[in-house]
């Protein structure tokens, strides 16, 4: 299962895997984000529509891909990933800087092949430091935009 951060187990039940790269150099494998509970990932379109005057007024549609953006929730398997978005928002409050994510999935098929995704440039939003209550782990959940993805591997 060749993938570019090196990691090879899966932590989303025994069929997806994912690991976080910060732009700052921080690395979260499967193994240090805990059991991720839901993962979304979805493909961002905008969509225009231009109505011709000509031609008896028809309409014309188009499609323009802009990349993608999505969510996940996890348990908790140590503070780190709460520290990296505190982190990463006092670096933007008084720096500037503008940290990005890439995000790396391994799925497997059904067929027992590996498909590898790499989602670059996302930007974190809404991230969740905890969620808690009585009878349940410990959470934490974000939603991320504005990535690219590309297949690295698989079919």
């Amino acid at each position: 299962m060749p993938n570019v951060f090196g990691r090879n187990d899966f932590n989303i039940g025994e069929d997806v895997s994912c690991t976080i790269m910060s732009s700052a150099g921080d690395t979260f494998p499967a193994d240090r984000l805990g059991h991720i509970k839901d993962l979304d990932v979805d493909f961002d379109d905008d969509h225009v529509q231009v109505k011709t005057i000509s031609r008896g007024g028809g309409t014309l549609n188009e499609v323009i891909p802009r990349g993608v953006s999505g969510k996940m929730s996890l348990t908790r398997a140590d503070g780190s990933f709460g520290r990296l978005i505190i982190e990463s928002r006092r670096r933007f409050k008084e720096q500037g800087e503008r940290i990005s994510f890439s995000f790396q999935y391994q799925i497997r098929n059904r067929d027992g092949s590996v498909d590898s995704y790499l989602v670059t440039g996302a930007k974190i939003m809404k991230a969740k430091l905890f969620n808690a209550s009585a009878g349940k782990e410990v959470d934490c959940s974000f939603q991320f935009v504005g990535g690219e993805i590309e297949l690295t591997s698989g079919n």
